[in-house]
């Protein structure tokens, strides 16, 4: 049994949380502990200085950016984050930056956790209610402007370089950087247009906790022998990945290798076929978000030692990341639909109409709705609604038809509907 077999088996004995969710705070605990360890190599991720000196390539980096949204209190957010923080403080507490931060304090934060023996920073952000720092974010004259474009630059993992008014220009160098946020969906009205188009939110992966499960009373039982078990080898193989002194290179097998090429052929197809707008950089970004994720359940399955120097991703894993890269989509439109309603910044421009359209539709559980709940729910004049459904309908995103069931008198009401899902 592997660490995130280990970890969803006893953290859903402890409490009540989503699946999801407790699958989600494991991905980001096997992140946080592989660190630069593990690497997948690219061509494309190699620097210009790589083929000189083979010692010093630096690959894909396997960070991830966790976010979870839901109600307060029934979905267990502060729950789950709280056991992540336990063991982020087993693993190294030193990994964590503050709570809050401004551009300043995290660069000086960042740049005194570098480790010189291995020319590296390491650093994790656990915040399990962020909805003030993302206000701030989105306010354009605020003392947080900029932010989102400093955390891109260090999650992308390249040696970074700031004017702080303090101390001058200060330096990240080699930044490696986990992390894992919370909040209610109210967070999303702060997701500002600029922070899509520029793409600092493709770097997340998000679970919008829509569904709670069912209640289950409290346990109150002090010891349990077999949840010990699985946690103690949780710690035992996080301690191992992070301690690791051994590079090892990851890269696709061949079976592995193929369906990821006819996965990141049909993204690229159907991007040039789309006007996919505020989504398309995520939409583009799913074939990289399925390659990490699809190391990690790998790196999750070995068994033995660790410090092998070459370690292939296999089909099953690809498989399982193709399948985790398509639900993220389908999280991410929910979050699009968050964005704008219920808690709903004012939508002035086509595209975002035409976004809340496709939004409300794929929400329905067969995907269709008739004309009279969508101009309630757009809250737009008949005229206005017509211009955008016709938009969708020329773009081939949806179809109409008569719904002759509900026939009462007069015509029969239009029904809108999707036609062809974006992923498979």
């Amino acid at each position: 049994m592997g660490f995130l077999e280990n970890w969803t088996s006893a953290i859903s004995q402890l409490t009540d949380a989503h699946h999801d969710l407790i699958e989600a705070s494991g991905l980001y605990l096997l992140s946080t502990a592989v660190q630069r360890n593990w690497q997948i190599m690219t061509l494309s991720d190699l620097s210009m200085l790589d083929f000189d000196h083979p010692e010093k390539i630096s690959g894909r980096l396997l960070n991830l950016w966790v976010f979870i949204l839901g109600p307060s209190r029934i979905t267990r957010k502060t729950t789950i984050i709280n056991k992540v923080d336990d063991m982020i403080e087993f693993l190294n507490p030193e990994l964590k930056v503050p709570y809050d931060f401004s551009p300043q304090s995290l660069v000086t934060d960042m740049k005194s956790k570098y480790i010189e023996t291995m020319n590296e920073t390491r650093a994790t952000w656990i915040c399990d209610e962020c909805s003030s720092f993302f206000s701030l974010l989105a306010k354009s004259n605020s003392y947080m402007a900029g932010t989102d474009a400093t955390l891109s630059k260090i999650y992308d993992g390249r040696t970074f370089a700031k004017e702080t008014i303090a101390r001058g220009k200060e330096e990240i160098k080699k930044p490696y950087l986990t992390c894992i946020l919370g909040s209610t969906f109210s967070c999303c009205q702060y997701f500002t247009k600029e922070m899509m188009l520029q793409g600092f939110f493709n770097r997340f992966i998000f679970f919008p906790l829509v569904h709670i499960q069912d209640w289950k009373p409290l346990g109150f039982s002090t010891a349990n022998t077999e949840v010990s078990k699985k946690l103690k080898d949780c710690r035992e193989f996080l301690s191992n990945c992070y301690h690791k002194s051994l590079f090892t290179y990851m890269k696709p097998d061949e079976g592995a290798k193929e369906i990821w090429d006819i996965y990141e052929r049909g993204i690229h197809e159907k991007i040039k076929g789309n006007g996919l707008g505020l989504s398309e950089g995520y939409y583009g970004n799913l074939p990289n978000l399925a390659l990490k994720i699809a190391a990690l359940f790998r790196i999750n399955r070995i068994e033995g030692s660790l410090d092998a120097s070459l370690l292939n991703i296999e089909k099953q894993d690809m498989e399982r990341g193709i399948l985790f890269a398509g639900k993220m989509w389908e999280n991410f439109n929910t979050i699009l639909e968050y964005r704008v309603t219920p808690y709903e910044k004012t939508v002035t421009t086509t595209e975002d109409y035409e976004f809340k359209v496709l939004a409300i539709i794929n929400r329905q559980p067969r995907k269709e709705i008739h004309r009279s709940q969508l101009l309630t729910l757009m809250k737009l004049d008949s005229g206005s609604l017509d211009k955008v459904v016709n938009t969708l309908s020329e773009q081939g995103k949806i179809s109409s038809r008569m719904d002759v069931n509900e026939l009462k008198s007069g015509r029969p009401p239009i029904v809108y509907f999707i036609v062809s899902s974006l992923v498979n």
